[in-house]
C-alpha cells in the first residue's frame, strides 16, 4: 500500500476534517464546570493578585512622595520614612505575589490534569469509526497541546483578566488624584488598544486553527512512520515517508509563520501607540511645569504611572487574542468530547431483592415466573432445559 496515498483519507490537508466552529463564550462555558472543587482556589489567587496591584500602586505614590520631598528639598530626613514604606509595601507586595503565583500554577496543573484525564476516559469509550477519521497522532496532539490552550483561557485567563482589570483601575483611580488632566489624556488614547486587538482578533484566530490541525497532522506522520518502521525499511519506503513528513512540515511552517507574522505586526503597533500616549502626556506635562502648576515629581510619578498603566491596558487587549487562539484547541477537543461512544452505561434499573427469582422459555412454551418463597434463588444447574433462570 502506498503511504503517500493515505494522507488523503481523512478528508483535509493534514489529515483532519474541521473542527465545527464555537464561539468564544460558550467555549468557555463548556469548560469551567471543570474547575469546580478549585474555585476557592481561583478566589484566593484573585485576592493575591489585587493585593499585590494595591501594593504596586502605594509604591509608586511613594516615590512621588520621595521625589518631592527628599530630593527635591536635599533632605536626608525626609528620605528615611517613605524610604522604609516603600520597602516595606514592596516586601509584601512580593510575598502576595508570590503566594498568588504559587497557587495559580496548582491550579493550572490540577485544570490540566482533570481535563485531559476526562477526554482520555471519553476516548476510550468511542467507536472505531472515529478512529478510523481521526488519525492518532493528531489525537495525541488534542491530548497535550490543546488542552493547554484549554487552560490558558479558563484558568490563567480568570486570573490575567482580574489582574489586569484591578490593575487598570488602581492605578487610573492613583492617575487622576495625582493630576487628573494628564490621566484624562491617557484614557482618552486608551481605546487605540483595543481597537489594535479587534482588529487581529479574527485573523489571529484563523492561524491558530491552521497551526493546530498542522500540529497534529506532524505528530501523526511521526508516530504512523514510527510504528510502521520495520514494514518501511523492508519495503524501501524511505523517501516516501520524509516525502510525507515534509509536505505536512511545510504546512505547519506556513501557519506557524503567519501566526508569528501577525503576533508581531500586532506587538508593533501596540509598541507605537504606547509611544504616542507617553509622548502627548510627557508633552502636556511639560507645559504645565512651564506654567507652575505641576512639579518635576509629579510628572516622574506620573510616567511611572503610564509604565504600569499600560501594560495591564495592552493585557486586556491580548486577553481576546489569547481567547480566540484557545479557541481552536476548544473546538478540537470538543469534537472529542461530542462524539457518541460506542458502548454506555445502562440506566441504573431497580436494586435487586434477595429471594426475587424468575423463569422463563428460551425457545417455546409460556414464560412463567416462579416467587422463591424460601428466599433462596432457584440455583442455575437445576433449571429444566430449555429455560433460564435469573434472579
Amino acid at each position: 500500500m502506498d503511504a503517500d496515498a493515505g494522507d488523503g483519507e481523512h478528508g483535509e490537508p493534514g489529515g483532519q476534517g474541521a473542527a465545527p466552529r464555537l464561539p468564544a463564550r460558550q467555549a468557555f462555558g463548556r469548560f469551567w464546570p471543570l474547575t469546580k472543587g478549585d474555585r476557592r482556589r481561583l478566589v484566593l489567587i484573585c485576592a493575591c493578585v489585587i493585593a499585590a496591584a494595591l501594593a504596586e500602586t502605594a509604591a509608586i505614590l511613594l516615590f512621588s512622595e520621595l521625589t518631592d520631598n527628599a530630593l527635591r528639598q536635599g533632605s536626608l530626613g525626609a528620605f528615611w520614612v517613605p524610604a522604609a514604606q516603600w520597602l516595606a509595601v514592596a516586601v509584601l507586595g512580593a510575598a502576595v505575589g508570590s503566594t498568588g503565583n504559587s497557587l495559580a500554577v496548582w491550579t493550572a496543573e490540577r485544570f490540566v490534569l482533570r481535563l485531559r484525564a476526562r477526554v482520555f476516559a471519553h476516548v476510550q469509550d468511542l467507536p472505531p469509526h472515529f478512529f478510523q477519521r481521526h488519525r492518532q497522532g493528531d489525537l495525541v496532539e488534542r491530548l497535550t497541546g490543546d488542552v493547554e490552550s484549554i487552560e490558558q483561557m479558563v484558568v490563567s485567563g480568570v486570573v490575567s483578566t482580574v489582574s489586569a482589570l484591578f490593575s487598570t483601575v488602581f492605578f487610573a483611580v492613583a492617575a487622576f488624584q495625582l493630576r487628573w488632566d494628564l490621566a484624562l489624556v491617557t484614557f482618552v488614547l486608551a481605546p487605540l488598544f483595543w481597537l489594535a486587538a479587534r482588529r487581529f482578533t479574527g485573523r489571529i484566530g484563523s492561524v491558530a486553527r491552521d497551526e493546530r490541525v498542522a500540529d497534529g497532522a506532524i505528530t501523526s506522520v511521526v508516530e504512523e512512520s514510527l510504528g510502521n518502521v520495520v514494514l518501511t525499511q523492508a519495503y524501501n519506503r524511505k523517501d516516501a515517508e520524509e516525502r510525507r513528513l515534509g509536505r505536512e512540515a511545510r504546512a505547519w511552517l506556513r501557519a506557524s509563520v503567519a501566526g508569528a507574522r501577525m503576533s508581531e505586526l500586532y506587538e508593533q503597533l501596540v509598541e507605537v501607540i504606547e509611544t504616542l500616549c507617553v509622548l502627548a502626556v510627557i508633552g502636556l506635562g511639560a507645559w504645565e511645569i512651564s506654567q507652575d502648576r505641576m512639579t518635576i515629581g509629579q510628572l516622574l510619578a506620573f510616567a511611572a504611572f503610564l509604565g504600569y498603566l499600560y501594560p495591564p491596558i495592552r493585557n486586556l487587549g491580548q486577553l481576546g487574542l489569547t481567547l480566540t487562539a484557545a479557541t481552536a484547541g476548544a473546538e478540537r477537543l470538543l469534537e472529542i468530547l461530542d462524539a457518541e461512544p460506542a458502548v454506555s452505561d445502562p440506566p441504573p434499573g431497580p436494586r435487586w431483592r434477595r429471594g426475587g427469582c424468575t423463569a422463563r422459555w428460551s425457545s417455546t412454551g409460556s414464560a412463567s415466573a416462579t416467587p422463591a418463597a424460601t428466599g433462596a434463588p432457584w440455583p442455575m444447574s437445576r433449571s429444566p432445559p430449555g429455560r433460564v433462570s435469573s434472579c
